[in-house]
């Protein structure tokens, strides 16, 4: 019995101890390389939002500068390196593919131009590296020869933007962002001496806002948004004295948002169910999933204008007719609630609104849809805020301003967004807007643009 006592009371063996050792490190390392991992997944999301901000702020202050004074200041040496933008340089033109194809010629101007090429060095916290800029020259098809001669119709930026490799964050290739500049002044009418044959076309661009439209003219943007539940603008008119009362559409602008908090939720009432803690991330507008399949104007129901928003302009025919040349572009700025991952699709809907006015009184509206678009993403943008590009093309149109016996017929342009039932599982989208980092917009083409 005694010597049972004494086995009982053994300790580990030298063997067990070490074995129990290694499991220890074994386990040890495998934490402190997950941690590792996180952390640098981390800094690279980091990086990544750094440049993309950095680079939209880069093409917003291109679009301020006068657009004779829109060209490069010097002309940028290329390199070989095959991670540099710089090595798409030949000669005088721009590579606008990063494979070295669709070669541009170099807008540069050594006395008038105010873009400096770069590479110019940046420093945002932890994140360092350098931005480039090139304007290029690009040729409307769009144009006739007579009016358009040469190549040198309008010009296009280009921001790239390199992060320096860093032991956290590694190596990355360079993140790149191109936008077409129109010359405001471009058509028949600012330049006498051209043949009256045609107009050439122009982008025309409306700005998403979250004012609501006004009768005549354009609502100023607001100087400080707020937080605010969805608002219903399946409404037919603009006018009247209680604008809550009759369901405005939000407005369409021709004026670039001043906005610079982009904290603002504009569907507060939509918050989701059961929100995680920290509290979730839920700025701009969210959709609610459609009660039916497809894509239609105004869903039925009492939430229907939860599930869809709509956005008209001024009257664009209030002295002349406005001519349509045949496409429009949506950019639209998107991101999931809470990064979730999930599929969407979404549906846009651009359409006609004719107001009929009898008398200085408006006595009927009339939606007619121009195009719509229902484009599938299998993988909702999460993270950081993502830009869609929405193509609508349609047969050209004209909105001409009828009257007859004081009988006036007005037009406006409108977009209605929402999401298709069919490939959208998720309410868990939000959409921003009236931001200077985020400018949802819709671009149209048009021989006939308004100030």
């Amino acid at each position: 019995m005694r010597a049972a006592q004494l086995r009982s009371a053994d300790g580990f063996t030298v063997v067990e101890s070490l074995v129990a050792a290694l499991l220890l490190v074994i386990g040890a390392i495998a934490v402190l390389s997950a941690f590792d991992g996180a952390q640098r997944a981390s800094y690279r999301a980091e990086q990544a939002q750094v440049a993309s901000d950095l680079a939209q702020r880069e093409l917003e202050a291109l679009r301020s500068i006068a657009y004779g004074e829109l060209a490069l200041s010097s002309t940028p040496t290329p390199t070989s390196a095959t991670t540099d933008p710089r090595n798409r340089i030949v000669g005088s033109e721009f590579a606008l593919n990063k494979e070295g194809t669709d070669l541009a010629a170099m807008a540069i101007d050594t006395t008038s131009g105010t873009v400096d090429p770069g590479p110019e060095a940046f420093n945002s916290g932890d994140v360092s590296g350098t931005v480039q800029r090139y304007i290029v020259w690009r040729n409307d098809p769009n144009c006739l020869d007579v009016l358009c001669g040469g190549q040198e119709d309008f010009k296009r930026a280009i921001v790239a933007v390199t992060i320096d490799a860093s032991p956290a964050g590694g190596a990355q290739s360079y993140l790149e962002l191109q936008s077409d500049m129109i010359d405001p002044n471009d058509s028949v009418g600012s330049n006498p001496n051209l043949p009256l044959l045609g107009d050439p076309t122009v982008a025309q661009q409306f700005w998403l806002s979250d004012e609501p439209c006004k009768g005549t003219g354009e609502p100023a943007h607001s100087a400080a948004l707020s937080s605010h539940g969805v608002r219903n603008t399946f409404g037919t008119s603009c006018t009247g004295s209680n604008p809550a009362a009759i369901n405005p559409p939000d407005a369409l602008l021709t004026d670039a948002p001043t906005n610079l908090d982009a904290t603002h939720d504009f569907s507060a009432d939509l918050e989701p169910a059961s929100p995680p803690t920290p509290a979730p991330v839920d700025a701009g507008l969210q959709f609610l999933v459609p009660d039916a399949n497809g894509c239609s104007l105004k869903p039925n129901g009492s939430n229907g204008y939860k599930q869809q928003h709509i956005w008209v302009s001024r009257r664009l025919n209030g002295t002349a007719a406005y001519v349509l040349t045949g496409g429009a572009t949506l950019k639209l700025w998107t991101r999931s609630i809470d990064d979730i991952m999930t599929p969407g699709k979404l549906c846009v809907i651009l359409f006609e609104r004719t107001e009929t006015e009898l008398l200085g009184v408006l006595s009927a509206t009339v939606d007619t849809t121009i195009a719509s678009a229902t484009p599938t993403y299998s993988a909702w943008p999460r993270g950081q805020w993502q830009e869609f590009t929405v193509q609508l093309p349609y047969s050209a149109l004209t909105l001409p301003r009828i009257g007859s016996v004081g009988n006036i017929l007005n037009q406006r342009l409108g977009i209605a967004i929402g999401l298709d039932k069919q490939g959208s599982p998720s309410d868990q989208l939000m959409f921003q807007y009236d931001h200077v980092d985020f400018e949802s917009r819709l671009e149209v083409e048009t021989t006939t643009p308004i100030g």
